[in-house]
């Protein structure tokens, strides 16, 4: 990346530059006087390549980053600096590196800081995904996921919108929008700049916007305004992007992402207003402790409940834009979840399975549930079967679920999905939660044949009985159907096939030799 800079205005960034600059004014007047041959007021400018910019350590960085002078030096809207919360990151920690220093300095991600010094240019002052994939691609022992992102919607690879929302360029003119000129509530003109705003709080969101008393753009540069990309950091904390802990059923260190935080519409209206939350995949105020124990003392009420919904509810609702107040153009598909059987946490299918089922009130019989024998002990490891420790000797303490969590967490489903259940590739679920976005949908890859980013389950099916059914199959044996014939539907017969069928009743309870004692076989293969 080159980049022309007017060299004064660059040299006046620095305060080497200005002691410099006042020494050289003084040995002019000695040498030559006020006057001079050449023409006044000149401006030189010169070229600087930051793609290759000399790093200078993380040392230079953290003597501002970890000062707090300002909110620029501020984690994403936290009281601690950027530099305490990245060196709580697992980006910190050598044992995750792929660095022969031991960890991810500033300057892998940003580029070098030659120029920089703390107001000076960067070849990349808010990345994209485009420098994340650089070590994400499968080579580094990290997660790979984002190798397939450039596939997705989310990376706007084909630039629709433009990064000018359709404006042709910044400015303080009128926007305008679908052809209508854009004003705000109380009539004033709402500028091409601001219209760019509003739009990339959704599509680029990662972006932070500074004007000039004039209204002019200063950040992001007008002259290099980014390409809008839900990015990598448009989700995950971009300086913290993941802690490690240690949970009592395995001998390693587990690694949980931290999400960046967002404003989440209240009552499913507004886009940006309201308090800051940030979703979770890790117990804030529940049983799990930092060190992984587990405290039981502390399940009180549905403080185990997670939040990781939230992520994509910040901008998957319909609310209002910044300037203009009119309402967003996306589909109210947050509030619409909620609503749903897959958002309701009081349902028996999510309920029944919390840390503390008595904490949640039946929707049909208005009676809060008993403790029973599905509750959750977290954290839950969905490296353990029900049968036998696979990741250590350790096994989940309390009721084991592990095929429970097949459909009734929307965490430990993605493990069954990718068909890594019982090894130590699979999650750690640290709390309650229903099937969510994230369940269903991923973030990082457009499976061929699906729309919305849909998961294809590696294997639709495992059963073992009198009949073992392993595989793409329903349970009474017949193929499931080819992506291109079922669409989307094929993610919903991942759980909605239930866990019998008559095949199966046959075979356990019916067939010639097969044992017809016992109660009531399964109540599954009723209700779905």
């Amino acid at each position: 990346m080159l980049i022309t800079l007017k060299k004064e205005g660059d040299m006046l960034r620095r305060p080497r530059f200005i002691i410099g600059l006042i020494l050289l004014v003084i040995v002019s007047f000695a040498l030559g006087g006020c006057g001079s041959g050449k023409k006044e007021g000149s401006v030189q400018t010169t070229t600087i390549d930051l793609a290759n910019a000399v790093k200078l350590g993380n040392a230079n960085c953290l003597q501002c980053h970890n000062a707090g002078k300002d909110l620029t030096m501020i984690n994403d809207l936290d009281t601690r600096t950027i530099g305490a919360v990245y060196e709580d990151s697992v980006h910190f920690n050598p044992l995750f590196s792929p660095n022969a220093d031991g960890f991810v300095q500033c300057e892998d991600c940003h580029g070098g800081g030659e120029f920089h010094w703390g107001t000076g240019p960067l070849a990349h002052p808010v990345p994209d995904w485009h420098v994340c994939i650089e070590c994400h691609d499968g080579t580094h022992g990290g997660p790979n996921f984002p190798v397939t992102f450039p596939e997705t919607v989310h990376a706007n690879t084909d630039m629709r919108p433009d990064k000018f929302f359709f404006q042709g360029s910044v400015g303080t003119t009128q926007a305008t929008d679908h052809g209508v000129p854009e004003v705000t509530p109380d009539g004033q003109p709402v500028t091409k700049n601001q219209h760019i705003e509003e739009c990339s709080a959704c599509h680029d969101s990662n972006q932070r916007f500074v004007y000039d008393d004039s209204g002019n753009l200063i950040l992001p540069d007008p002259n290099n305004m980014p390409d809008p990309t839900v990015s990598c950091a448009n989700c995950h904390d971009a300086h913290q992007v993941g802690k490690i802990t240690m949970v009592p059923q395995r001998a390693g260190n587990v690694v949980y992402p931290i999400f960046r935080k967002e404003q989440i519409p209240q009552n499913g209206k507004i886009v940006r207003t309201g308090p800051w939350v940030r979703p979770v995949i890790y117990q804030p105020n529940g049983a799990v402790q930092p060190d992984g124990t587990v405290d039981p003392s502390r399940v009180m009420g549905t403080n185990n409940q997670l939040s990781v919904e939230l992520i994509c509810a910040a901008c998957h609702t319909k609310g209002l834009y910044k300037y203009s107040q009119k309402p967003t153009h996306q589909e109210n598909v947050y509030p619409q979840w909620l609503n749903s059987g897959h958002g309701t946490r009081n349902d028996p299918a999510f309920a029944e399975f919390s840390a503390n089922p008595p904490a949640y009130t039946n929707p049909d019989t208005g009676e809060t549930y008993s403790l029973g024998s599905h509750y959750t002990s977290y954290p839950f490891d969905m490296a353990l079967n029900a049968t036998g420790a696979t990741a250590n000797t350790t096994q989940n303490a309390g009721n084991n679920n592990f095929a429970c969590f097949h459909c009734h967490n929307g965490i430990g489903t993605l493990s069954w999905m990718e068909d890594i259940q019982g090894t130590p590739d699979a999650d750690v679920v640290f709390g309650d939660e229903p099937v969510m976005c994230l369940t269903c949908h991923s973030p990082h890859s457009q499976p061929t044949g699906t729309k919305f980013m849909l998961r294809v389950p590696v294997k639709m099916t495992q059963y073992s009985g009198a009949v073992n059914i392993d595989g793409n199959f329903f349970l009474d044996g017949t193929p499931i159907p080819p992506i291109k014939d079922t669409d989307n539907s094929t993610i919903c017969i991942f759980c909605h096939q239930g866990r019998e069928s008559g095949l199966t009743l046959y075979a356990e309870k019916l067939a010639p030799g097969a044992d017809i004692t016992g109660s009531f076989f399964n109540p599954h293969y009723l209700g779905t």
